[in-house]
């Protein structure tokens, strides 16, 4: 059997072809630059941090904060009943960094709920409390800088103008700045500590205990670590509805510093003279209903310590690599290009908890030396090949060169979906719906690049494909749609739970894209 293909097949194979290469690289590129962008503002963010740290004075404090995932109820025995459907214990880590005349001290502090919102109303509450920790365990500081990731319990104009009420305390301690990582990027020492604390309580449970309450964690944690303070506590009670000042474009601003009645925020650290508005105080912030609390001793973080490490050298060949792998003893920073190397644990946690890593300036092993001589070598091999690649290497170096504020974040473009694209992926839907075969974001979007209509031409041209995350967000819409109309009873959590399996699909969708 012989397949005959007429011109305009063959036309059309070709087109699909074409335009899918075009539009894969297009993206392809796109990501690349953001991802790019994104490493760029993560490092500058991170100098926020490590500037604090470097100049941090007796009378100063680093308060950085996180929400910890939900701890879920641990029993030495427990049956299979017991283990489906547990409600998890909200927990929230603080690291509060001093510094005196023997170094560094460190001081945990940790807030579990039974029950509690992870929202900026809690998340003030507790900011207020650690005053009082701030305080009893150094009285003589009287300026704070906070650091947290982008969650909306932090980021967010509630947070924020907050601070201006939050400087009236009795305690005479000020916030004077506040730094935010950029989105994805605030990996930090509070998760570092909450790994520790499971540990321990994994352990502690190990040990033939059970940790099922607020109070038990506190117990638990008690009695396997000697530098953390626990707080167990009720959230705050909800304030009345009002109408809060909004801070506009807050999503592009990261950093900001607080005097008097003005606020100067930045879109990046130490990039521009910032914009100033005035602040405006909001109602007192509610308090914690505290039922008990740990006192602890904290630990002291001394200069020799941080400073006590394994001199590496910046130019490795491979009698230096096999040395490394015999020393089995020594530890290695984690940090991605970080030489610095440690023949206690300790130390390593303290080098981690500083933050000051090094980098050597020329981080090139074995087969990448190898790789630019072969490279050097086929391009010496022909005099007009050498003067054409020099001729192409000047023309790249002047067409990289970067803008000044390359890297900040801009304004996403959203575009409205044609009438032809929101009835091709109502179809989908509605087919999944009525079969129960879900159609997957991915195929209906490799689908759209070359799915044809009733007269055999193309439906969709370049500029209107669209990627799996646009088409899963797409089909979340309109379940949660067909939800209201089935369920009149819908309230704000099912609202947040349909907008978190929104963001875990478009995540999952993009890491399978990743790999």
């Amino acid at each position: 059997m012989t397949a005959v293909y007429s011109i305009e097949d063959f036309d059309f194979i070709a087109l699909v072809f074409r335009n899918n290469a075009e539009c894969t690289g297009e993206r392809g590129i796109k990501t690349i630059i953001e991802w790019k962008k994104h490493i760029v503002r993560s490092v500058n963010q991170d100098r926020a941090r490590g500037k604090v740290l470097d100049t941090l004075q007796p009378n100063e404090a680093l308060i950085e904060r996180d929400w910890a995932m939900k701890f879920l109820p641990l029993q030495y025995r427990e049956s299979q009943s017991n283990w489906f459907a547990k409600r998890g214990l909200s927990w929230h880590v603080s690291v509060i960094t001093f510094q005196e005349k023997e170094g560094k001290n460190s001081l945990t502090v940790l807030h579990i709920f039974d029950t509690a919102t992870q929202d900026a109303v809690t998340s003030n509450a507790i900011l207020k409390d650690l005053l009082h920790h701030v305080n009893s365990t150094n009285n003589n500081v009287d300026t704070l800088y906070l650091r947290s990731d982008n969650a909306g319990c932090y980021h967010s104009s509630y947070g924020i103008l907050s601070v201006t009420a939050l400087n009236d305390n009795p305690y005479n301690i000020k916030v004077n700045r506040m730094d935010f990582s950029d989105p994805q990027g605030g990996k930090s020492i509070c998760d570092r500590k909450a790994a520790h604390v499971k540990a321990c309580i994994r352990r502690y449970v190990n040990e033939g205990n059970n940790v099922i309450t607020a109070i038990e964690f506190k117990s638990a944690v008690e009695k396997t670590m000697k530098n953390v303070k626990v707080v167990v506590a009720l959230p705050p009670s909800p304030i009345k509805s009002s109408k809060t000042s909004k801070i506009e474009n807050i999503s592009f601003l990261y950093n900001f510093f607080f005097s008097n009645n003005e606020i100067t925020a930045w879109k990046q650290f130490e990039i521009g003279i910032g914009k100033v508005f005035s602040s405006k105080s909001l109602n007192e912030i509610p308090s914690l209903v505290k039922k008990c609390e740990s006192t602890v001793i904290w630990r002291t973080i001394t200069q020799s310590s941080l400073n006590t490490s394994i001199p590496v050298p910046v130019t490795r060949n491979e009698e230096l690599e096999e040395e490394d792998n015999i020393c089995s003893n020594v530890f290695t920073c984690p940090e991605d290009g970080c030489i610095s190397t440690f023949l206690k644990y300790g130390q390593l946690c303290n080098h981690l908890d500083r933050g000051k890593h090094t980098y050597p300036k020329n981080n090139l092993n074995i087969k990448e030396r190898t790789q630019i001589t072969h490279a050097s070598l086929m391009e010496s091999k022909s005099s007009a090949e050498k003067v054409l690649h020099s001729g192409t290497t000047h023309a790249l170096q002047a067409e990289s060169t970067l803008k000044k504020g390359w890297a900040l974040k801009n304004k996403r473009e959203v575009k409205r979906f044609s009438k032809e694209q929101i009835e091709y992926m109502t179809e989908k839907f509605q087919f999944g719906e009525s079969t129960g075969y879900k159609c997957d974001p991915d195929d209906v979007a490799k689908e759209m690049r070359h799915v044809k209509n009733s007269k055999g031409i193309r439906k969709f041209q370049l500029e209107h494909f669209l990627s799996p995350s646009q088409i899963a967000s797409f089909f979340s819409r309109l379940s949660l749609k067909k939800r209201q109309a089935s369920n009149t009873v819908y309230d704000d959590c099912d609202m947040i739970a349909e907008e978190s399996r929104t963001e875990m699909s478009q995540l999952t969708v993009l890491a399978n894209t990743v790999q």
